[in-house]
């Protein structure tokens, strides 16, 4: 059984938002994107809003009207938005973005979004996760490197990481409970770092070493990472047919889910970890992660998937 409310949405180069009836695989709404593609989707925890990052722009549209006019928007970006989060009560969202730079988006504004805060690095800023305790956020660029911007000091620091020459973290995913961190690369490895107490690791002696890389895929490139809800499993896509699922302690491989397409951008767990939403090529498929069973396949897009966001909370 699942939740009436969940959804979910989905981008592609179609170029177009699609909304779904997750219980029922139905397409519910589409809302066009003609501007560019769309490179990521997140929803809010409440589940009314969806931010959308794309070439020098980000928006936030409304999931109860799914009205084609964003209720927000930034449009002064001078390259692409390649993350978007927001704050667990609303207040405010993330953006990270090929101009080297995260920033911090008040949302409380009738009319526009108001950037608060930026950090900028010297590389292309990958993907970004922030912390449980919603003081800390954690971002990686396409040289290599892993930083920890702690917003109540106002300071950046790097994190150590076991990379060497052109490999670096492609996406990040944190453990619900805030203990950990984890990273797939572009050469298909999984690497953790174990995160101190509820305040996360920046600040004197919280920082411990990375945990032991692990390689998952042979000559493939790790597209996404997602951590279950219930913290015991990640999921691992890459330009290979296979979603890895591994175990979030170990890193042992508990499964592989094959829905018979490549370059699987994303997959987002439910709120049960029993459940999983891939995105491949054209098509959605709903999946049980210890069966490997098919659950619900949707359909509508003609064009390659670039991004998902699952809402499902009970």
């Amino acid at each position: 059984k699942m939740n009436p409310r969940s959804f979910a949405v989905s981008a592609s180069y179609d170029p177009c938002i699609k909304y779904w009836d997750l219980a029922r695989g139905k397409n519910m709404a589409t809302i066009p994107h003609t501007e560019s593609q769309i490179n990521c989707l997140s929803i809010t925890e409440s589940g009314s809003q969806i931010g959308v990052g794309s070439w020098g722009r980000v928006a936030i549209f409304d999931t109860e009207t799914m009205a084609p006019s964003p209720l927000l928007a930034f449009d002064n970006f001078p390259k692409n938005v390649t993350a978007v989060g927001f704050q667990s009560e609303g207040r405010w969202m993330f953006t990270g973005g090929e101009d080297e730079t995260c920033r911090i988006f008040d949302m409380r504004g009738a009319t526009q979004l108001v950037c608060q805060r930026m950090c900028t690095i010297t590389s292309p800023v990958q993907c970004v996760v922030l912390h449980p305790n919603q003081c800390e956020l954690f971002f990686s660029d396409i040289s290599g490197n892993i930083f920890c911007w702690d917003l109540r000091a106002g300071i950046h620091e790097a994190l150590p990481g076991p990379f060497n020459g052109s490999d670096f973290v492609t996406n990040l995913s944190i453990h619900p409970s805030g203990q950990a961190l984890y990273g797939v690369t572009s050469q298909g490895k999984m690497v953790g770092w174990k995160l101190s107490g509820e305040d996360g690791i920046c600040g004197e002696g919280s920082r411990s070493a990375p945990l032991t890389a692990v390689s998952l895929f042979d000559n493939a490139y790790a597209l996404s990472c997602n951590v279950s809800p219930d913290g015991s499993l990640i999921s691992v896509s890459s330009s290979s047919n296979k979603v890895l699922i591994v175990d979030s302690k170990s890193f042992e491989l508990e499964n592989e889910l094959n829905i018979g397409v490549s370059w699987i951008w994303n997959t987002s767990f439910c709120s049960d970890s029993r459940k999983l939403l891939i995105g491949g090529e054209k098509r959605l498929e709903l999946v049980d992660v210890s069966t490997s069973r098919p659950l619900m396949l949707y359909e509508g897009h003609v064009k390659p998937i670039t991004s998902l966001a699952v809402f499902d909370q009970f």
